[in-house]
């Protein structure tokens, strides 16, 4: 759920977009994002007409990914030491493709 609020945070976003990036599948997705939004995390916001809705990160949401971000990055350095560059920019590549996927 943390990647989702990430995503949602960098920009507002719909929800197939990010089940495509993160290779969620549509329960999955919906569960989530319904969990992030019961704890204040997130807020959805109608578009046009009610098929259309963007996701937007609240004031909390924010304030979570502040506090969780130096640890994230911490984390991410430390994973970074243990496997590696060449193995993390394989990990990488892989990522990537499956974000490309055409399911």
């Amino acid at each position: 759920m943390l990647s989702i609020l990430f995503m949602i945070g960098k920009s507002n976003i719909n929800q197939k977009k990010i089940a495509q990036q993160l290779v969620l599948d549509e329960s999955t997705m919906s569960r989530d994002l319904k969990k992030l939004e019961s704890l204040g995390f997130i807020d959805r916001a109608r578009g046009v007409d009610a098929r259309h809705v963007t996701l937007r990160i609240t004031e909390t949401g924010l304030s979570l990914l502040d506090d969780v971000s130096p640890k994230w990055a911490a984390l991410h350095e430390k994973v970074a030491i243990a496997i590696g560059d060449e193995l993390l920019e394989s990990l990488n590549k892989l990522m990537q493709k499956l974000e490309n996927l055409e399911l």
